[in-house]
């Protein structure tokens, strides 16, 4: 019962964290085509969003070095 509500409690705090970031990037209508959607450095930004739209690194959590994740940046509307 306890490691569902933790669970549970970790998927709700995901979801408001990341969710904002792809749905921004979705106003930028990415097309993915075949390829997997993938996030390979768990920012929030997916890899191809990273590459075409922020211009920032997909293997690289921070690719300013300024201690915010870039999706979080993406959300405040900061240069990630």
């Amino acid at each position: 019962m306890k490691n569902r509500l933790i669970l549970a409690s970790l998927a709700v705090v995901l979801l408001f964290v990341f969710l904002p970031a792809v749905l921004a990037q979705n106003e930028n209508k990415l097309d993915y085509g075949k390829e997997l959607i993938l996030d390979s450095d768990l920012d929030g930004l997916t890899d191809l969003g990273e590459k075409q739209i922020y211009k920032t690194e997909p293997m690289n959590q921070d690719s300013d070095g300024d201690g915010f994740l870039d999706g979080v940046e993406v959300i405040g509307n900061t240069d990630p």
